[in-house]
Order: structure tokens, then C-alpha cells, then sequence
């Protein structure tokens, strides 16, 4: 029960931590779990909100169902994440709005402020339903009051907890004090509350340039078709021209919640996420349009109930047909996929001994070995270095203390980011890092070469006999040849393996050609195109 990274997610990690503690199986397994419960409440709660709108039931379960299973939607459903906790809040506060109490409504609406920063995107959609309701000012001061405690309940809890509990392990931005928990809902070592990137203030952009903001929104609307696909397009466009001729506060609710959800990203995050990987930075983008896609669900969901309201009985049973099975057996739903980060960390341990230094590339790799290794303690005394948090005071500190006989080249008030100077200072340390890195690690030394799954920054080349053997323990060992029957979604932030293992392939392959064996040369081969043809 530590302190997750800004804005804290103090709600989350509180009630995650209760159900990984329950005896039904490993922490892991139920904290995936507990996101699967939050995503089917949302569904429930969604439903309930088109009920509301006066859509029929057959056409409100329908396009429930439709965004149930939607793959974006189901991905957030089976993982770790904060997302389905936001999806629930947010449909709750709509569903409060159009008909609940003000003070549960409140208390809603300030939790869901407290749990995530882009909550604040459903307001304009909400004001709506609030202005549509007349609420009165009394009614609008008891919501008002009562999110505003929400809001602060969860951070003065953990603030507590700070001072009466024992220290967390895992407190990546070393919060104690109060006015450290309040930085932390604030975001302010990390760019401010309108920052989507790191140290990247949203509202200081130096420049616009509409060329992204045009790419995000083309991968809006690639997701739209993708999990939608054209019927349900087309039924949203239906439902567009229903809800303009009958129930025109609805549309107007469903256009706010779409582009009030949907343009801030579209705008800020475009000119502030900026990677040279767009394929990794469109799956970190597309977690932030669950909210607009299921907006559409909803008007695709009222389209459905134009055609049901004017078709017989029959039509409408042929309708939830094609619109719900018909998706999934398009896009089939995995229900026995492995946990592909998993496999990947349990690779980088097997390629790795137990006092390596690892240079870790991506967020996956580092929050799975931190499970690895503050959960389970399989990591022994290896050293995992997040360049990006070199600067970290928490991070060095951390650092120091887990590895007491570690040298540390301090540069300024952090780490120094030289490899080199790593590597000198710790001579009986060997030094390794993910595939992704390779680029880098050839800049320093012109001895690189695979090791499992990671890089090794030698000396001097290994035999190419010996790189041959590993290349094909390499097969045979790790999850290499596994990856197409993994279920991986190359859309999410998944596609970062994808990557890893395509580029540790490829460097392999270098290095099985040169040794002349061309039997392995070609089982290498196979093993790439199989990994790059996952779509």
C-alpha cells in the first residue's frame, strides 16, 4: 500500500490493496480482477443512464453490451489500471445528475476529481444535466460542499497514513508532509494539473502544431472504427438524427460528453507526449478516448432504438445478433491469455544474473520488476536503473538503501547518466539492458551483444559459436515463439513487446548469420516474422 506515482491514486490503491488482500488467489490476479468488477459496474451503470434517456431496453442492452466488448474497454478490464475505476465514477456522476441526490452526487463527482485529472473533461457534459434539472442553489452548494470533502478524503488519508503508519515500501516521490500530498494531487513535480507529460506544463506550450493534433484525432477515429466498425458508425449517425428530432437534450448531453472528453486530449496531449515511437505513443494516447468511444455507444445505442421502434420483433432479435456476437467472433475475446509483462520480466531474470546492473526502457518493465521484486522477491540483488528518474531524489534514495555496496556516480543533485562511469565505479557488476536500448548501449561500447532477452555491454564479443548457443536457448527457453498465441494487443501499450522481442530477434539473427548455421539463422527468422505479424 504505497504511494503510486503523481497524482497518487490514493482511492485506488486503497481499495486495490483491500481486494489483494482477499484469499482468492495472488495479489496480481486479484488487483487484474478488481478492474474487471469496476468495468462491469460501468457497464451496468451505462445502461442505466440510456434507461434514463428513455432508450428502449433492448436497444439500451445492445449497445451496453456493444461497449462491454469493445476491445479498448475489455483490454482495461483484464489489467492494473486506474481506468476502470475512472469509467465508473464518470458514469455514475451522469447517471446521479440526471436523478440522484445532491449530496451522493457530490461525493461522486469529487471522488472521481480525486482519482484522475482528466475527470475534470466530463464537467461541461455534467453542468448540462445540472442546468437541464434546475438545480437549485441550495442543491448546488450541498454537491458543491460534498465534493469538496470527497475530493480531500482520500489524500488526507493517505497523509495519515503517513504519519501513523508504517513507511511504504514503494514512494517513488518521497511524499511525507501534507503539503507533499497536496503537490501530489496537483501534479507539480510532474508538469502541473494540465500536464499529460512529464515536466510538460499544459498550459506553456511554446508552440501548436496542428499536424499532431490532426494525427490524434486520425487515431480517434481509427479507434471509433475499429471497436464500433461501421454498423455501429452508422448506427451512431442514426442516432445522431433520432435524438436531434425527439429528445434534443440528449444529443446535446451525449456532443458535450463526446467533445468535452475527446478535444482537451486531443489538443494538449498532442503537443506534449512527444516520442519518437508512434506506435508506442498512440497506445499511451488511446487509453485517454474510453470516455468519447463510449459516448458514441451510446448514440449508437439510441440509433438501435430508431430501427427496433419502427421493425418488428424479429428484425430487432436479428439486430442484437449481428451487432453483439457478430464483434466478438470478428475479434475474438481471449479469456486464457497469459500475462504477457510477466513472461517478459521472468525473461529479463533468466537473461540476467543476480547482481547485473539493468538498464529498464519502459514503465511495464519497471513497475512488473518492482512487483518481482518488493511482492515476491525473485530479483535478488540485481540493480534495475530508470534513467528517467536519475533526477529522482526518492529514486537515488531508494537506490542507496536496496543496495548498500552499489556505487553511485552522483552528477549534480542526482545520477549521472553516463554508462561509462556506471560501469567503472562497479567492475564486478556486469551491465545489461532492454533491446529497445540497443541504439544506446552501441553508442558506448562497440561490444554489445544479446544476452536472453537484454543486451550486454562487454568487453570484448563472446565467441560467435557461443552467441549461436544462446540464440538458441534464447528459443527455446523464453517466450520468443509464444508471443503469437499470447493474445497481444498491438493498439495498447503492449506493443512494446512486441517490439522488444522483434529487436532482440533481429540482433540475434546478425550474429546466427555470421556463425554460418543456417538451420538456427532461419528458426530466428521465423520467430521475428511471427512477432512482427501480430496485428
Amino acid at each position: 500500500m504505497g504511494v503510486s506515482r503523481p497524482p497518487g491514486y490514493p482511492l485506488y490503491v486503497f481499495i486495490a490493496h483491500l481486494f489483494s488482500r482477499l484469499p482468492l488467489g495472488s495479489p496480481a490476479g486479484l488487483v487484474n480482477a478488481f478492474s474487471g468488477l469496476l468495468q462491469a459496474g460501468a457497464s451496468a451503470i451505462f445502461y442505466l443512464i440510456l434507461r434514463r434517456w428513455r432508450c428502449g431496453r433492448m436497444a439500451a442492452l445492445a449497445g451496453t453490451l456493444m461497449l462491454s466488448l469493445a476491445p479498448l474497454y475489455w483490454y482495461y478490464a483484464e489489467v492494473a489500471e486506474v481506468r476502470a475505476l475512472n469509467d465508473i465514477l464518470a458514469f455514475l456522476a451522469a447517471f446521479l445528475a440526471l436523478s440522484g441526490p445532491p449530496a451522493l452526487f457530490g461525493i461522486i463527482l469529487g471522488l472521481g476529481v480525486s482519482h484522475h485529472p482528466t475527470y475534470i473533461f466530463i464537467f461541461p457534459a455534467i453542468a448540462y444535466l445540472l442546468w437541464e434539472r434546475k438545480y437549485k442553489p441550495r442543491d448546488c452548494a450541498v454537491a458543491a460542499l460534498c465534493a469538496a470533502t470527497a475530493c480531500a478524503a482520500p489524500y488526507l488519508t493517505l497523509y495519515l497514513r503517513l504519519c501513523w503508519g508504517r513507511a511504504p515500501v514503494y514512494n517513488p516521490d518521497g511524499v511525507r508532509t501534507l503539503t507533499d500530498t497536496i503537490n501530489l494531487f496537483l501534479r507539480k513535480n510532474t508538469g502541473g494539473v494540465t500536464s499529460f507529460a512529464s515536466g510538460v506544463p499544459g498550459l506553456a506550450l511554446q508552440s501548436f502544431e496542428p499536424a499532431r493534433a490532426l494525427r490524434e484525432s486520425g487515431w480517434f477515429g481509427g479507434l471509433a472504427l475499429h471497436d464500433l466498425m461501421l454498423p455501429g458508425l452508422a448506427l451512431a449517425a442514426l442516432g445522431c438524427w433520432n435524438l436531434w428530432k425527439t429528445r434534443r437534450e440528449a444529443l446535446i448531453f451525449w456532443a458535450l460528453w463526446v467533445l468535452g472528453t475527446l478535444l482537451p486530449v486531443v489538443l494538449l496531449s498532442s503537443q506534449e507526449v512527444r516520442f519518437g515511437d508512434l506506435d508506442y505513443l498512440r497506445a499511451i494516447v488511446l487509453r485517454y478516448y474510453l470516455l468519447p468511444t463510449a459516448g458514441l455507444f451510446a448514440l449508437a445505442a439510441f440509433g438501435a432504438d430508431w430501427l427496433l421502434s419502427r421493425s418488428r420483433k424479429e428484425f430487432g432479435w436479428a439486430l442484437v445478433v449481428v451487432m453483439i456476437p457478430g464483434p466478438v467472433l470478428y475479434r475474438p475475446v481471449d479469456l486464457s491469455r497469459s500475462d504477457p509483462v510477466r513472461s517478459y520480466v521472468e525473461d529479463i531474470l533468466r537473461s540476467s544474473g543476480p547482481r547485473d546492473m539493468i538498464l529498464l526502457d519502459s514503465d511495464e518493465a519497471n513497475f512488473s520488476m518492482l512487483y518481482m521484486d518488493l511482492v515476491e522477491g525473485k530479483t535478488e540483488d540485481r540493480v534495475f536503473l530508470a534513467t528517467p528518474l536519475f533526477g529522482n531524489a526518492a529514486f537515488v534514495e531508494r537506490l542507496a538503501r536496496r543496495h548498500p555496496d552499489l556505487k553511485l556516480p552522483r552528477e549534480g543533485s542526482g545520477l549521472s547518466r553516463s554508462l561509462k562511469r556506471w560501469m567503472t565505479l562497479n567492475p564486478d557488476r556486469p551491465m545489461e539492458a532492454e533491446p529497445t536500448m540497443r541504439d544506446t548501449l552501441v553508442q558506448i561500447s562497440s561490444a554489445c551483444f544479446p544476452q536472453g532477452i537484454l543486451i550486454r555491454v562487454g568487453p570484448r564479443f563472446p565467441p560467435l559459436s557461443e552467441s549461436a548457443a544462446q540464440a538458441r536457448a534464447f528459443l527455446d527457453d523464453s517466450s520468443a515463439e509464444k508471443i503469437p498465441s499470447w493474445g497481444l494487443r498491438p493498439w495498447t501499450q503492449e506493443v512494446y513487446l512486441l517490439k522488444a522481442y522483434a529487436m532482440s530477434l533481429e540482433f540475434y539473427g546478425s550474429f546466427v548469420r555470421r556463425a554460418g548455421d543456417d538451420a538456427l539463422a532461419k528458426r530466428v527468422r521465423r520467430a521475428f516474422d511471427a512477432v512482427t505479424s501480430v496485428r
